[in-house]
């Protein structure tokens, strides 16, 4: 395994760790908590289940990256997939329009769910059909959008401590890239990949 790897997977599995670690606290009937003021009784569940969701595919799909040639790729595949388009997407959808930043926010998370399900179905449909080497390319484009959680978290930790602008601004701009820089850095990639 490359340095670059080693470093994101500690890092990425660390964040991640954490993220999971705090989830418990949204697994609560408690709306005057400040995350659940004016939103329905049971979001903080959807949020909760979200989150577990997001973790365990997080996790799954590293080392599916990482050792590529393990013996439980197809069935750890499958939970992957299963795990984002039954809970992980229609979760993160509900969750779009509550999103920080208002229609900007929403129209951000809505298109990043939406590209989540595309991407995770196309890749396993092209699996099923033995397409595998384009299977790899939409895989890759569905953990992008999976570790944007780890990306955005990130990212606002950054933009909030260099004060770049204020806290639901930091927010919106790092949910924003946390997916969208990178997906395009990976479209160049493949470009410029396959031009040379």
């Amino acid at each position: 395994m490359g340095l670059v790897r080693a470093v994101y997977s500690l890092l990425g599995g660390l964040v991640c760790l954490a993220i999971l670690l705090n989830s418990q606290k949204y697994f609560t009937t408690d709306n005057t908590l400040f995350f659940l003021e004016d939103k329905p009784r049971f979001f903080s569940w959807v949020i909760g289940l979200h989150v577990l969701t997001a973790s365990s595919v997080f996790f799954i799909g590293l080392f599916q990256f990482i050792w590529q040639k393990n013996k439980a790729h197809r069935y750890l595949g499958k939970v992957y997939v299963y795990l984002i388009l039954i809970v992980g997407c229609p979760t993160a959808f509900y969750m779009s329009f509550f999103a920080i930043g208002g229609w900007l926010g929403t129209i951000n998370f809505l298109a990043m769910t939406l590209l989540w399900f595309f991407f995770t179905m196309k890749a396993a449909d092209l699996a099923v059909h033995g397409k595998f080497k384009a299977h790899k390319k939409f895989m890759s484009r569905s953990f992008i959008i999976t570790n944007s959680a780890i990306l955005l978290r990130l990212l606002v930790y950054t933009f909030n401590t260099m004060e770049v602008s204020t806290v639901s601004n930091n927010y919106l701009l790092a949910a924003f890239l946390s997916w969208f820089a990178v997906l395009v850095a990976y479209e160049v990639h493949l470009k410029l990949k396959y031009t040379f």
